[in-house]
């Protein structure tokens, strides 16, 4: 799981909020679906015997991850992932972790791109009401937090600015630089803040929004004016003294 979540992650780069694993070794609340496991195979066509071996049989891709779903004997999962695991032919196998979401941000269910469950909903206003989706047909944000939320990560957002008083970004804001030219580097023009909170805005904390790598930290580079404008070749000498 852990290397399919991470690949998920780094394919996302859009917003959500929190996830907590199941906790692990009791009945009532099992940390990994029974009777499944996942198995990446290094050359595939040798993956059904391989799996006879163990008196498996193949079962379906998982996304494009090139992973399998293997079924199993219910209370044989980590018995055989270990075994597979130890198999030269075998990349990976991994059990199949159960996860929950858990953010409490104001807009979370909105987030669809993130955690799609085919919710429908209304925007802010009030005014529009989209539909429901394709459940699922989402980047997989929330998995991806069972491997990482990005902490020690920090991302540079070169743009308008972001805004020193918002609540959902301001505090992961490390540092800032105006090369924009403005008086100030006040994010006038809106679309750097909201590009930062789609990084990383703070998750679980019951307002806004979450990133989708909420443990990430921004280090905001003004470099388009209070219009949204910039010049490129300017913007870059700008960076590179620097």
């Amino acid at each position: 799981m852990k290397r399919l979540l991470t690949a998920g992650f780094a394919a996302a780069a859009m917003v959500l909020g929190g996830i907590t694993l199941a906790a692990p070794g009791t009945a009532a609340e099992p940390s990994h679906i029974a009777g499944q496991i996942m198995v990446k195979f290094r050359d595939h066509a040798a993956a059904a015997a391989v799996l006879r071996g163990y008196g498996l049989s193949n079962g379906p891709e998982i996304g494009g991850t090139g992973a399998r779903l293997i079924k199993v004997p219910a209370g044989k999962e980590l018995q055989l992932i270990e075994a597979l695991d130890r198999n030269p032919a075998v990349d990976y196998a991994e059990a199949d972790e159960i996860v929950t979401a858990a953010s409490n941000d104001q807009y979370f269910s909105r987030q669809y791109a993130l955690n799609n469950t085919g919710q429908s909903f209304t925007n802010t206003a009030g005014t529009l009401t989209i539909s429901a989706g394709k459940a699922d047909a989402d980047v997989d944000a929330v998995e991806a937090w069972g491997v990482t939320k990005g902490a020690g990560v920090r991302v540079a957002v070169l743009d308008s600015g972001v805004a020193s008083d918002n609540p959902d970004i301001a505090p992961k804001v490390l540092a800032r630089a105006n090369f924009s030219g403005a008086s100030t580097g006040e994010d006038n023009y809106g679309h750097g803040t909201h590009v930062s909170g789609t990084v990383a805005a703070t998750a679980g904390n019951t307002i806004g929004v979450a990133g989708v790598c909420p443990g990430c930290s921004i280090l905001d580079g003004k470099v388009l004016n209070d219009s949204g404008v910039g010049a490129q070749a300017s913007r870059t000498n700008q960076l590179v003294r620097q």
